[in-house]
């Protein structure tokens, strides 16, 4: 259970809250609820930036969430089903890049993760399956623009003495630029790599290359 209060000159104040309840119904198994509202304002880069507007109000949303897990040593599996409904999305247009408010939107779908450590090797892997769509005016039913139905994630990491190099491929499907989906941007999938050294006491060095074939 939980409860926050935002309190903005600009906004006025806001309440949410947060209740969720989970239970084991057998060894290393867990089913769960969560159900919460939220409330975010616009930054100050969306409001006063060079692509920012003083008009913009602030996002309200209402969530909710089934899901079970499996956690047994170093594995760990979960899955859950969820919807959000979110009022005055804060979007974008990636042509003129202004931000703007969405009235409102609808986001149902499922999401299953699992991790587990073979020796040496950390394996991750992430799907979600998404139906992000507009929830009123013309364009109700429409694919969310700039969401994409389909968002995959596998990493690898090996931990040597000193240090880890990691191996990630990261995979978005298709998206629209518009709220009528007359414009769509292709799937596309990136390879990222990685390495951390431990350099000394409370000190490390990171390299990382996003997008390793440039797509």
């Amino acid at each position: 259970v939980g409860t926050r209060l935002d309190d903005y000159d600009s906004f006025g104040s806001h309440s949410s809250y947060s209740l969720g309840y989970a239970f084991a119904f057998a060894p290393a198994w867990t089913l769960g609820v969560q159900q919460g509202t939220g409330f975010k304002a616009p930054s100050l880069e969306q409001l006063y930036g060079q692509y920012g507007s003083t008009s913009l109000s602030p996002e309200t949303n209402q969530s909710t969430e089934v899901f079970i897990q499996f956690q047994d040593g170093s594995t760990h599996v979960r899955s859950s089903l969820f919807q959000n409904r979110i009022a005055n999305l804060i979007s974008a247009n990636s042509t003129t890049f202004y931000y703007f408010n969405v009235d409102k939107v609808k986001i149902q779908g499922v999401s299953i993760s699992a991790q587990t450590r073979f020796k040496d090797f950390n394996f991750q892997t992430s799907i979600d399956l998404l139906n992000p769509v507009y929830d009123s005016g013309a364009n109700t039913g429409k694919q969310l623009s700039l969401r994409s139905k389909q968002v995959m994630r596998l990493a690898v990491d090996k931990q040597f003495t000193l240090s880890k190099a990691g191996l990630e491929y990261q995979y978005t499907g298709k998206r629209f630029d518009d709220a009528p989906n007359k414009v769509e941007f292709p799937a596309y999938g990136l390879v990222n790599i990685w390495t951390q050294t431990v350099l000394g006491q409370g000190w490390q060095w990171t390299n990382r290359i996003d997008n390793l074939f440039d797509v």
